[in-house]
C-alpha cells in the first residue's frame, strides 16, 4: 500500500506548524509530516509538499488474491489556521521485482521506493541491478531484510542490510537468507 498525502488544498510551506501524518499497522508505525523537510548535501534545506511513503507489507509472501487489513491514520497540526488536505491511499499493483524483468519506477527525495524480491527455488544469489535516466549524485540503492519499519529515507537507509550509493547505475549481489527468502530493495533520492 502507499499512502499520498496529495497536494494540500492550502499549502503550508511553514515548518513551525507542519501537518503531521502518523499511520498505525499491526507490526509497524510510520509518521512524516508536510512540508517535509531535509537537509540536503551543502547544509541546505529541502522541502517538500508532495509526499509518498509506502506501507510495510504484512505479508513478505506474494499473495494473488488481496487482503483485507485494517490501519489507523492520524493527521494533526498546531497550525492556528485550518489547513486541509486529500489523504489517498492506494494498493501498488506492482509490488514484487522478478527475475530477469526490468521493472521501471520513479522515485524523489520525498517519495522513495522499495519492492519486494522472493528468490525463485534454486536459486542462492542474484544482482539487482539499477540504471537512472537522470544523474542524482549520491543516490543509494539498498537491500534489507523484510523487516517494518523499511528504511528507506536519506538519513536512515544505511541502518539496515546493505546498500551501494550511484549516480546512473547500480548493482548489488545479495544471497539468499536461511531464515528469509526474501528481501526489500530501495531506492532513496538524495535532496
Amino acid at each position: 500500500l502507499s499512502v499520498y498525502p496529495g497536494s494540500p488544498l492550502i499549502p503550508t510551506t511553514n515548518l513551525q506548524f507542519p501537518v503531521l501524518f502518523v499511520v498505525r499497522q499491526q507490526k509497524s508505525v510510520l509518521s512524516w509530516q508536510i512540508p517535509l523537510a531535509f537537509r540536503g548535501i551543502y547544509q541546505g534545506t529541502y522541502t517538500y509538499q508532495d509526499v509518498s511513503r509506502t506501507l510495510c507489507p504484512t505479508e513478505s509472501e506474494s499473495t494473488a488474491e488481496a487482503q483485507e487489513e485494517y490501519m489507523y491514520i492520524d493527521v494533526a497540526s498546531l497550525s492556528p489556521s485550518s489547513v486541509r488536505y486529500e489523504l489517498m491511499v492506494t494498493r501498488l499493483q506492482e509490488f514484487e521485482l522478478l527475475s530477469d524483468k526490468p521493472f521501471n519506477f520513479s522515485a524523489s527525495p520525498s517519495q522513495p521506493q522499495y519492492f519486494l524480491y522472493s528468490f525463485p527455488e534454486g536459486v542462492d544469489s542474484v544482482i539487482i541491478k539499477v540504471t537512472s535516466e537522470e544523474v542524482y549524485p549520491c543516490s543509494v540503492v539498498s537491500v534489507q531484510d523484510i523487516m517494518c519499519p523499511v528504511y528507506d529515507l536519506d538519513h536512515n537507509v544505511e541502518f539496515n542490510g546493505v546498500y551501494q550509493t550511484m549516480t546512473k547505475k547500480a548493482a548489488i549481489t545479495i544471497r539468499v537468507s536461511v531464515r528469509q527468502p526474501a528481501c526489500a530493495g530501495a531506492a532513496v533520492i538524495p535532496p
